[in-house]
């Protein structure tokens, strides 16, 4: 089986796998082996765990996605991810990655706040409409 991950950024992770095995905090837990039928599923707060061919362990947190099996193919679409040691600790690193953006956003607000008022200034000073 081969499983890609894609974020809007682009691929995040593209790997041969043996099994799949995704934990959804809402709609409960699943795995996949070679040869699943078909499936299509959303995991809006997730973890999955994966054995990859070569038979490491790898788990990841992700926000907003959904999960598509076709013909051994899985491909999972997903808002934000995050990778980890174990399922705690991704979650952990995910939460931890959550709580960056939101101060990287808070001083872009900041920084857009400033640059508006002085553009009113900017406007005022010049007396639009004054010829």
């Amino acid at each position: 089986m081969r499983l890609t991950i894609f974020t809007p950024d682009g691929e995040y992770y593209t790997q041969k796998i043996e099994s799949i095995m995704v934990n959804e905090k809402t709609f409960g837990a699943f795995g996949i082996l070679k040869g699943h039928l078909p499936l299509i599923s959303a995991i809006e707060d997730g973890t999955i765990s994966i054995k990859e061919a070569k038979g490491t362990m790898k788990y990841f947190s992700l926000l907003d996605g959904m999960l598509r099996e076709v013909d051994n193919e899985i491909e999972i679409i997903c808002a934000i991810i995050e990778e980890g040691d174990s399922p705690s600790s991704s979650k952990e690193n995910l939460l931890k990655l959550i709580e960056r953006r939101k101060e990287e956003n808070k001083e872009r607000n900041v920084e857009l706040t400033l640059a508006e008022n002085e553009l009113r200034k900017q406007i005022k000073k010049a007396k639009p409409g004054h010829l």
